[in-house]
């Protein structure tokens, strides 16, 4: 007989920061990475919990004034999330 081993491997999604601080009228980019890294689907849908504070598209953040919001990367089947907790200073 054969011992066959399982590993538990972590599936989802997760950005390249986890929290940032910027000041107002700056801008930075998020990246996502996949694990799996080749999963069939990639496309991910962008938020900003407080849209006054900060916007985003494609992964790139505008900080629009001072204050906190949660930019967060979702896959596009829902599944899994991460989240960067961002600071916006003057």
């Amino acid at each position: 007989k054969k011992k066959t081993d399982i590993i538990n491997l972590k599936v989802g999604i997760s950005l390249n920061k986890t929290s940032h601080t910027c000041q107002q009228s700056t801008d930075f980019a998020l990246s996502v990475s996949f694990n799996p890294s080749n999963a069939t689907n990639q496309n991910i849908v962008w938020q900003s919990s407080g849209t006054d504070v900060a916007i985003v598209s494609g992964g790139f953040v505008k900080a629009l004034r001072e204050g906190n919001a949660i930019i967060t990367a979702t896959s596009a089947d829902g599944g899994y999330t991460a989240t960067c907790n961002l600071t916006v200073t003057v």
